[in-house]
C-alpha cells in the first residue's frame, strides 16, 4: 500500500466519525417530520432535511481540520456543540418570557457559542479509547431513534400515497360521466376561516358597524343565521362534516378527513348534476395543512404570481418549527425568510377577490369552493387591507382588524358575484365560517391572546344563505351548517335529504 493510498483510506475513516453529528441533526429533522407526517410534504421539505445533516457535518470538519482533534473527540465535541445549537431558540424564548433584561440575539448568540465550545472541550482529554466507545454507543442510540421515526413516517406516506390515487381516479370518474344539460344556477361557497360570529363581534369586540355588513347581506337577499353555531372547532372536521351532511367522530385522524374533504358527497352529486368545479382551497396551504390533498377541479383559482410551496423550496410551517428551537432562529428571522409565504397568502386573497365573479374559464353551471384562512392568523391585514408588522402577526389583539377586512373581502367577492350574474339566473352564495375565533394558546413567543375570551365564543359562527326563490328552504336563526347543502339541494333540485 502506497503512501497516497494509506492517507486517503486514514482520511475516509476519520471522516466516518462525522456520522455522529450528521446523525444528530437528521434525527431533529425527522422527529419533527415525523411528529407533522400528516399534514406536510415530504418533497417540500427535503431542503431543509438535507441542510441540518450538512451542518452537523461541517461543525465536525472545524474540529477535527480547523481545530486539530483527534476524529473521535471531533465527534464527541461536535456532538456536544449540536445540543446547544438545536437548543438556542427555546434558551433564547425562555430569557424573552422571564423578561429580566432586554436580549437581543447579537448579544446573547456568541456568549451561547463560547459556552458551547467550552463545555465542548472536555472531551478533547478523554482517552482515545474511551472516546471511541461513546461515540460508538451515541452513534447506535442516534440510529435508533432514526429509524423509530422512520418507523412512525413511512406508513403514514404509504396512506398519503393511496389517498392522492384514489381520490383522483374518483374525481376523475365522476368529471367524466357529468353532462351539463340544465340551467342550473351557479353555486357559490366561501369560508372564512376563523371566522367568529357577529354577537361576538358585537359583544366581545365591541365592533358594532358589523351591523353594516349584516344589512348589506339582508338587501342583498341573505338569511343570515345570527345564532348559528359549530360542534367542534376542528376545520377538518366540521368542514368534512359540512362536505359530506354527515357526522363523524371527532377522535379520527386527519388523513381520514383529507379523505372525505378531498372526494365529499356534495362535489360528487353537483358534477353528476353537470356542474363544473372551481376551487381556491387555504386550508390546504402555508398556514393550514400543507400536505392536504388538491382537490380536483376543472380550474384552480390561482394567480400566475402566486408561489406555491413547491416553488418556496419549503413547507413553511415544517421549516418554522425545526428552526425555531436553532441557533438558525436569529438568521431566519432577521432575513425574513418566511416572506414568499406571506406574500403568497396575500395575492392569493386580492386575486380571488376580483376573480371570483367572472370565471370564464370553465363551463356553466359551476361550483366555486372557496376556503381563504383569514381572519385565520396570520393576522397580518388591518382594517384597510394594509399589511401591518410581522411581529404583531401572532398577536390576538390584531384579529379585530383582520376580520374587519376579512368582511370586506367577502362583501367585494358578493358583490362582484351579483354583479356578473345573469339577472334571470340568480346564484346561490353560502358564507360561513368554519368555527369562531379560537383564542388558541400555544409555545409560538410572539403569540398574544385575548384576555377574559369565553370559551363558548369559540362555536359561534358566521352563517349566511343566499337562495333565490326558495321560500320554502327550511332556514333558521340557529341554522346548523352540516344542513346547508341538503336544504340548497332539496329546494333546487327537488331532492328530500333528510336534515340532522
Amino acid at each position: 500500500m502506497n503512501l497516497t493510498t494509506k492517507t486517503v483510506k486514514t482520511n475516509l475513516n476519520s471522516m466516518k466519525n462525522g456520522l455522529l453529528p450528521i446523525g444528530v441533526m437528521l434525527y431533529f429533522v425527522v422527529f419533527h417530520y415525523a411528529n407533522n407526517a400528516s399534514i406536510v410534504s415530504l418533497s417540500s421539505s427535503l431542503s431543509v432535511i438535507l441542510i441540518f445533516p450538512a451542518i452537523g457535518f461541517l461543525i465536525f470538519i472545524i474540529y477535527h481540520e480547523l481545530l486539530s482533534w483527534e476524529a473521535h473527540q471531533a465527534a464527541l465535541g461536535a456532538f456536544i456543540f449540536l445540543l446547544f445549537f438545536l437548543t438556542y431558540g427555546s434558551f433564547f424564548d425562555w430569557l424573552l418570557k422571564i423578561d429580566l433584561i432586554t436580549i437581543k440575539h447579537y448579544s446573547v448568540l456568541p456568549v451561547v457559542i463560547i459556552v458551547a465550545f467550552s463545555i465542548s472541550k472536555i472531551v478533547k482529554n478523554i482517552n482515545a479509547k474511551v472516546a471511541g466507545k461513546l461515540w460508538s454507543i451515541l452513534s447506535v442510540v442516534v440510529l435508533c431513534l432514526i429509524i423509530f421515526n422512520l418507523i412512525r413516517i413511512i406508513p403514514v406516506e404509504i396512506r398519503k400515497a393511496q389517498l392522492n390515487t384514489v381520490n383522483s381516479k374518483e374525481n376523475k370518474s365522476v368529471l367524466e360521466n357529468s353532462g351539463k344539460t340544465m340551467n342550473y344556477p351557479d353555486i357559490y361557497y366561501i369560508i372564512l376561516d376563523e371566522g367568529a360570529g357577529f354577537n361576538v363581534i358585537r359583544e366581545y369586540f365591541n365592533y358594532e358597524k358589523i351591523d353594516d355588513f349584516v344589512e348589506f347581506l339582508d338587501e342583498k337577499g341573505f338569511y343570515v343565521a345570527e345564532e348559528s353555531k359549530t360542534t367542534s372547532t376542528n376545520t377538518l372536521e366540521v368542514m368534512a362534516e359540512r362536505l359530506n351532511y354527515e357526522e363523524y367522530p371527532g377522535d379520527k385522524d386527519q388523513l381520514f378527513y383529507f379523505d372525505k374533504i378531498t372526494d365529499n358527497k356534495t362535489v360528487r352529486y353537483l358534477k353528476d348534476k353537470g356542474y363544473s368545479f372551481s376551487v381556491l382551497n387555504q386550508m390546504g396551504g402555508s398556514f393550514g395543512y400543507p400536505n392536504m390533498p388538491q382537490l380536483e377541479a376543472d380550474f384552480q383559482l390561482e394567480s400566475d404570481e402566486n408561489l406555491n410551496e413547491s416553488n418556496i423550496g419549503f413547507s413553511y410551517g415544517l421549516v418554522r418549527m425545526i428552526i425555531e428551537p436553532t441557533m438558525l432562529k436569529s438568521i431566519f428571522n432577521e432575513y425574513n425568510f418566511p416572506r414568499p409565504v406571506y406574500e403568497n397568502h396575500a395575492s392569493q386573497i386580492f386575486y380571488v377577490m376580483d376573480k371570483i365573479g367572472n370565471i370564464n374559464e370553465v363551463d356553466e353551471p359551476k361550483f366555486v369552493y372557496i376556503h381563504l384562512l383569514l381572519p385565520h392568523r396570520p393576522f397580518m391585514f388591518s382594517a384597510d387591507g394594509k399589511i401591518i408588522e410581522y411581529k404583531n402577526f401572532n398577536n390576538w389583539n390584531y384579529y379585530l382588524g383582520n376580520y374587519i377586512f376579512s368582511i370586506n373581502v367577502a362583501e367585494k367577492m358578493i358583490t362582484n358575484i351579483i354583479k356578473n350574474s345573469e339577472k334571470n339566473k340568480m346564484p346561490v352564495i353560502i358564507l360561513q365560517s368554519d368555527h369562531g375565533a379560537r383564542n388558541i394558546k400555544n409555545n409560538e413567543p410572539d403569540l398574544v391572546v385575548l384576555g377574559d375570551y369565553p370559551d363558548k365564543n369559540r362555536y359561534d359562527i358566521i352563517n349566511s344563505v343566499l337562495i333565490p326563490n326558495c321560500g320554502s328552504a327550511q332556514l333558521s336563526q340557529d341554522l346548523d351548517p352540516i344542513n346547508t347543502f341538503p336544504i340548497v339541494f332539496n329546494c333546487l333540485f327537488d331532492e328530500n335529504i333528510p336534515l340532522r
